[in-house]
């Protein structure tokens, strides 16, 4: 009886770091774009961008448009050109908050599925365990939520 209770937690455990490795994957950060035709392929129009200058000025804006030569933003209304050789950086904020949430439940999902058989649930809120990850997921995502480099 012992061997067999064993051997459930062994494969609980090899599932549980299975599923970590897989979801951890995602996480690898991509490099900053060396080129204006990576950054076409990162930005698209309608999203907030703060770009710094070769001066150090940072401006806060909306892509319009990004060329082979030139950034296009809209600040405040007004269109603005912005040329390659000007740019020393260009940046943005990184993943919904949504994201945190899926993350939360993603890691909730495995202890759910291959819960133990003589674990006996909270009578007062079945769901505590989903709304607990999904609430650290949050946390997670909510604290890690700064600019990067496009």
């Amino acid at each position: 009886m012992k061997l067999r209770s064993f051997n459930r937690a062994l494969v609980r455990l090899v599932l549980v770091a299975a599923l970590a490795l897989v979801v951890g994957g995602g996480c690898a950060a991509k490099q900053p774009a060396r080129s204006f035709v990576d950054l076409q392929q990162r930005l698209h129009s309608g999203n907030t961008v703060y770009v710094i200058d070769d001066t150090g000025l940072e401006t806060k804006g909306r892509v319009v448009d990004v060329s082979p030569s030139a950034l296009t933003l809209d600040v405040g209304g007004i269109s603005r050109r912005m040329e390659q050789d000007r740019i020393r950086q260009v940046q943005r904020y990184g993943d919904s908050l949504w994201n945190g949430v899926l993350i939360g439940m993603a890691a909730a999902t495995p202890g759910l599925l291959i819960a133990d058989p003589a674990y006996r649930p909270c009578t007062d809120n079945p769901s505590r365990p989903c709304a607990d990850a999904q609430e650290a997921g949050e946390r997670v995502d909510d604290h890690g939520r700064s600019r990067a480099l496009v």
